[in-house]
């Protein structure tokens, strides 16, 4: 199933070299997220290579994905979902490591007026960020926001919010989550209640 799944994911791949299928599997030992980000970090790594378009940007779909077997060699895989999800925040450009850690102080559900906030910038200058870190595949956007003139992301997974999250330094994040709340009380109106989970 592990292969199968491997196959799936690398389908563009002209032919997927039993080295890297028994490297994946073997790596993820069942774990269908685990082999999932395992095939993401090694794109981001160029040990797998997908065609970029104009704007240097991965696209998810188009052309053919090429294996670089050569980069395999002394390859340091994490030995599990953790450290795995860690070496993808390591492996981010600082602008994009910084939003997702003070998205992951917003919550597992986010906005990106209030991940501006955090950051103090202007949402312009915020949204290529969150952009990037959702063709990666590390948020996704929803269709609807619960807050008008907002985005609404939310991490793919809860881990990796709490990995994001164990990633900001401890004596910044009462600022933060007070900084949080203030923007909650200013947007949220009568139905703050449902948001102080976020918070806790």
């Amino acid at each position: 199933a592990g292969a199968a799944l491997v196959d799936q994911l690398l389908q563009r791949v002209d032919e997927v070299p039993e080295s890297l299928r028994d490297l994946i599997v073997e790596s993820a030992d069942g774990n269908p997220f685990y082999l999932e980000e395992l095939v993401k970090m090694l794109i981001e790594q160029g040990v797998i290579e997908r065609p970029r378009d104009e704007d240097g940007d991965l696209p998810h779909t188009a052309g053919t994905w090429r294996v670089r077997t050569e980069k395999l060699m002394g390859l340091n895989v994490p030995p599990t979902l953790t450290a795995l999800l860690q070496a993808r925040l390591d492996g981010l450009p600082r602008p994009e490591r910084k939003a997702l850690q003070r998205a992951s102080v917003v919550g597992r559900l986010l906005w990106d007026d209030a991940v501006a906030d955090l950051l103090q910038l202007d949402l312009d200058n915020l949204t290529p960020e969150l952009e990037s870190i959702r063709r990666r595949e590390l948020i996704f956007r929803r269709e609807h926001s619960s807050f008008a003139g907002t985005c609404e992301y939310i991490f793919k997974h809860a881990l990796l919010r709490d990995v994001t999250y164990e990633t900001v330094l401890l004596k910044n994040r009462a600022e933060l989550h007070g900084r949080v709340a203030r923007w909650l009380e200013a947007n949220a109106g009568e139905r703050l209640g449902e948001y102080l989970g976020l918070i806790a």
